[in-house]
Formats: structure tokens, sequence, C-alpha cells
């Protein structure tokens, strides 16, 4: 039984990592390596140049009407700042048929790259992918708790979580919630989302997926999204503010 679940589980993350399996490495995120230092001591030497070129390119910015502004551009003012237009860039995300289970992806955008804060903590949006999934396996069903057969809404978010200070912190996004324009409530998926939550200690970072199956809404008319995600805490004390990123869907 204990051999069957973990392959369930294996096949399961190989069908829902949108953006490669084994990018990301929770276990070695607080070591600094001799590439971290090298590339660190690189970008100090082009710091007064990128600045002065940053000088520029804000001059030039300032020229441009808000309408010539792409969607997901963090400038874009003509847009709440935490509502990420997440809509296809380009590349487009392979449809998988493997093992009883079937995903298409819909929406697919690896590079928003988009910086919410809260507390100390940094967390970057890389890219999300929104696909229709289902299933034929029973055992698959039953771990997902949705029915065979039947069509489904996968959210998946893919993100860079930071601790900016030196102090021991944690924050949770692994287990967060979104909701949606069609009033559904959903929490994540906890057993295929990648460890990105938890305990930081001082200056860490950590890399991964999170996952969300709306069990309720049809792909047709899911439009907006609201993903919340508890603020930080120190020693049981929580510290900033409850992170809340929207997504529109632009299919």
């Amino acid at each position: 039984m204990k051999k069957k679940y973990i392959y369930l589980v294996s096949m399961l993350v190989f069908v829902f990592c949108f953006f490669g399996c084994g990018n990301s490495d929770n276990s070695d995120s607080s070591v600094t390596t001799e590439s971290d230092i090298i590339t660190t001591e690189s970008s100090k030497t082009t710091e007064i140049t990128t600045e002065i070129k940053s000088e520029q390119k804000d001059e030039k910015t300032e020229e441009i009407s808000k309408d010539e502004a792409t969607p997901n551009d963090s400038n874009d003012l003509s847009q709440d700042k935490n509502i990420i237009k997440l809509e296809n860039d380009g590349v487009s995300g392979e449809a998988q048929d493997k093992d009883g289970m079937k995903k298409d992806p819909i929406i697919t955008n690896k590079s928003l790259n988009r910086l919410f804060t809260t507390g100390d903590f940094e967390i970057t949006v890389n890219g999300a992918q929104v696909s229709v999934i289902s299933v034929q396996d029973e055992d698959v069903a039953s771990l997902l708790n949705i029915e065979i057969g039947q069509e489904y809404v996968l959210l998946g978010i893919d993100i860079t979580v930071e601790n900016t200070s030196d102090k021991d912190e944690s924050i949770n996004p692994e287990m967060s919630t979104i909701t949606t324009n069609t009033k559904e409530q959903i929490d994540s998926l906890v057993l295929l989302s990648d460890d990105v939550g938890g305990d930081y200690y001082g200056n860490v970072i950590k890399e991964g997926q999170i996952f969300f199956i709306c069990s309720k809404s049809s792909i047709d008319e899911l439009n907006h999204i609201k993903w919340r995600i508890d603020s930080p805490q120190v020693d049981g004390e929580h510290i900033g503010d409850p992170l809340i990123i929207e997504f529109d869907l632009i299919k």
C-alpha cells in the first residue's frame, strides 16, 4: 500500500509540474554556493552603470502612454499593483496524458516575475498556469477528492520566497487559499505542492509550485482568482499583513 501511495504521488507530481521537475531544490536553499558569490561580486561591479541606465529608462518610461504598457508590467498604473493579468506568454504549455490523467493547459505564463512583499518576506510570482484536468484512475481520483471522468480546473503558481531579514521567521504560502469569481473557496493541495513554507532562518530563499483544484467552476466561467496568504510570524506573533494576489484570466 505504501509503495502504491508513493507511486501515485510521484505520478501526480510529474503531471502537475508545469515548469519542469527538479528545477527547485529546497534542501540547499539556505546554502551559499561559490557561483552565488561570483554572481554577487559581478553584480556589484555593474551597480553604478545599472543605476545610470535605470535613470535613463525611467525618463523614457514617463513618455510612454499607459496604453503601450504590457499587461504584466509592474509599472502599469492602470491596474492595482496586486492584480496580475494572466495570459499566455507565447510559450504554450504541453498537454499531458499519462497513467489515467489528462491535463490540457489553457493559459501558461512562465515569465510573470511579479514581486510582492509582506513583513520581511518577498514573494515573487515567477509564473502561473491554468489547466483543465480529468482522471480515469480510481486511486488518483480518491487522492485528489475528485470524480472519475469529470473535468476540473487546475491552478498552478510558481513562486520564490525570500526572508530578507537576519531573523528566524515563518510563512506558509503552500497552506493558502484561493477564492474565485464563481464563489468557490479552495485550499491548496498541500500533498502535491512544494515545500515553500514553514520556518525560514535569516536570509533564506525557497522556490516551488503551489496547486489548487476548482471542483465547482468550469473554465468558461472562471475569470478572476484571489490568492490569500496569511501574514508572516515571529515567535507566534503576526508581522506584516496578509497578502492578497489577484489574477485576471485572459483566455
